[in-house]
């Protein structure tokens, strides 16, 4: 009896790991499952959220990210090379990557400074361009509100790159090779290649609803039941997919996209269900924060955006297409958030991404605040 229990003791610990990697994308998809089967009023209000996340977010940064990643593949650049031979310019090269909407360009960057073949400033460069994932949220909502921020970031990001590479503000570089993965690119299944083709319907419906076209009812029904029948399978790949995904030069352009596609998915139905949930109750109301209580918003904006990762960007950036924050605590954030980009640099060289970190903090103050007072107040 002993040793049965400790072989079921046993398997229960080895469930461990996969619960740690996997909780949350576990629960986010039984609470979406639930939503699909409970009736009522709220019920509906989460499921058209659900809908807006699918076609206004997810749909769009699946494209870009499939013409971003099949572009990087057939040119097969290596870019820590390019950056390498280019001293001069790679201040604005990593400003042009990092201002590039998600993460993608941004990781690159780190990841050169973290082989030892850029500057300090490259590196912070990089880390105040990017608004991270929630650059695709803005921009799908608000394009000409998100060129404003990417413009000013990229200003933010010069300015900050070629002071802390005069000033030789620099952190060695620190490169560690036993600590990177390297996994096989996985392969696709049948649900990766409809969750894809799901997609074509999807873009086409979302492109619709920009250009103000109201469908009609059936089309409607339609339109909901693609978005909605998307969203559980992808968080079905999601739940199944490696907790971490360290990928290759040979790995499909199609499933990067996707499964980068599936994460900043996950954190907009999070983000969107949360706002439905609390305006219902009436219990979010940042927007009456004004007077002497709006000085502090920047300061919220760039607090946020000291979290790593972009789910926090993404809730603060929902916040403000809701009128839930003002356009001061928006820019402090897009400058002041590094993204998923920091996350390579942490890994290997803890002390320079807190140093790039704390630069990039900087520029987010003095933008956020500038335009606080010049505008705002």
């Amino acid at each position: 009896m002993l040793r049965q229990g400790a072989k079921q003791f046993s398997q229960l610990t080895q469930l461990a790991p996969f619960w740690q990697a996997r909780g949350w994308r576990i629960l986010l998809l039984v609470a979406l499952i639930i939503n699909l089967l409970l009736p009522g009023p709220l019920a509906e209000l989460i499921r058209q959220s659900l809908v807006d996340a699918y076609l206004g977010v997810s749909v769009f940064v699946l494209a870009t990210l499939l013409l971003f990643y099949t572009i990087e593949q057939g040119l097969n650049v290596d870019l820590a090379d390019l950056l390498r031979q280019n001293p001069l310019w790679q201040v604005p090269i990593a400003t042009l990557l990092g201002v590039l909407p998600g993460c993608g360009g941004a990781v690159m960057v780190a990841t050169a400074y973290s082989a030892g073949k850029i500057s300090m400033g490259a590196l912070v460069a990089t880390l105040t361009a990017t608004m991270g994932d929630a650059a695709f949220l803005l921009l799908f909502n608000q394009p000409v509100t998100a060129l404003k921020v990417f413009a000013l970031a990229a200003a933010a990001a010069i300015i900050s790159g070629y002071l802390v590479d005069v000033l030789n503000l620099y952190v060695p570089a620190r490169t560690r090779h036993s600590d990177v993965q390297v996994i096989a690119p996985r392969k696709a299944t049948p649900f990766d290649y409809l969750y894809l083709l799901l997609g074509i319907p999807g873009l086409c419906f979302a492109i619709a609803g920009l250009l103000q076209w109201q469908p009609s009812v059936l089309l409607a029904q339609i339109q909901d039941s693609i978005a909605l029948t998307a969203l559980f399978l992808g968080m079905v790949i999601w739940c199944l997919s490696p907790a971490t995904i360290h990928y290759n030069n040979k790995q499909s352009a199609l499933l990067k996209a996707q499964d980068e596609t599936l994460f900043v998915s996950s954190w907009v139905i999070g983000a969107f269900v949360l706002y439905a949930i609390l305006d219902h109750f009436g219990g979010l109301n940042l927007a009456a924060v004004t007077g002497a209580g709006a000085v502090w918003m920047p300061m919220l904006g760039l607090l946020v955006g000291l979290l790593p990762g972009c789910g926090p960007q993404i809730l603060l950036t929902t916040l403000y297409l809701h009128g839930q924050v003002p356009f001061s605590a928006l820019l402090a954030n897009a400058i002041g958030n590094d993204g998923d980009a920091l996350f390579p640099t942490l890994a290997i060289n803890g002390k320079a991404a807190l140093w790039a970190t704390l630069y990039s903090a900087v520029p987010a103050l003095l933008f956020g605040y500038g335009w606080y007072w010049l505008v705002e107040a």
